[in-house]
């Protein structure tokens, strides 16, 4: 990890055709301190955040990425690889898009780790709406993630909150993590009885428990 940093998160952004993705990442670019970067079929751009949470200030930088207009079969799981959260945009005047987020949605389960955190984001930028806010919202409380809406008034203060809600959660999960695995560790010291591999051993089989 960059000593930079107490964080380095990589952020993805999936949807669809016409769902706002590079919209949202062309308010984000509006801010001049973010470093944006253009590759082969997609787009990514660095932005820094500091998380408060504990009474510490995190130093947080994601990467944000846009899978651009690649079709989901085309090495998604790479771009999936390493991600801490994930953004879904869905246009709800096209019901193929909301569609397709439960597809998104089993790879996501399939290529990342069980805690990463996920933000469904409906784009409402037509007043010809097909999908409505509570059929989202009851498939966000059904899958267990994030969701709100933006329009076509969207700023690029906007587009930082949002990202720094998920940032956020984020920083939250790993900063229980890490209590966790410092509680593990005290246990092993008050074990002194046991070898180093029996503590381990249980270690790893607690850390099973846990991820459940």
């Amino acid at each position: 990890m960059n000593d930079q940093y107490d964080y380095v998160l990589k952020v993805v952004m999936l949807g669809t055709q016409k769902t706002g993705k590079t919209y949202f990442l062309n308010k984000l670019k509006q801010k001049q301190y973010n470093e944006y970067i253009a590759t082969l079929g997609l787009d990514m751009i660095f932005q820094n955040y500091n998380i408060d949470h504990l009474n510490k200030t995190s130093c947080t930088r994601l990467q944000i990425w846009d899978n651009g207009q690649q079709p989901l079969q085309m090495s998604l799981n790479s771009i999936l690889g390493g991600s801490m959260g994930i953004c879904i945009f869905c246009n709800t005047n096209d019901k193929s898009s909301f569609d397709q987020c439960g597809i998104y949605l089993k790879q996501i389960r399939d290529s990342c780790r069980k805690d990463v955190i996920i933000m469904l984001i409906g784009n409402t930028y037509s007043n010809e709406r097909i999908v409505q806010t509570d059929e989202l919202v009851q498939f966000s409380q059904h899958h267990n993630i994030l969701y709100t809406e933006i329009n076509d008034e969207l700023n690029s203060t906007d587009c930082y909150s949002i990202l720094h809600k998920i940032a956020s959660f984020v920083v939250i999960k790993q900063n229980q993590w890490l209590e966790k695995e410092k509680d593990l560790l005290n246990q092993q010291k008050e074990i002194p009885w046991m070898t180093y591999e029996e503590a381990q051993k249980m270690i790893n089989a607690q850390k099973k428990k846990l991820k459940k």
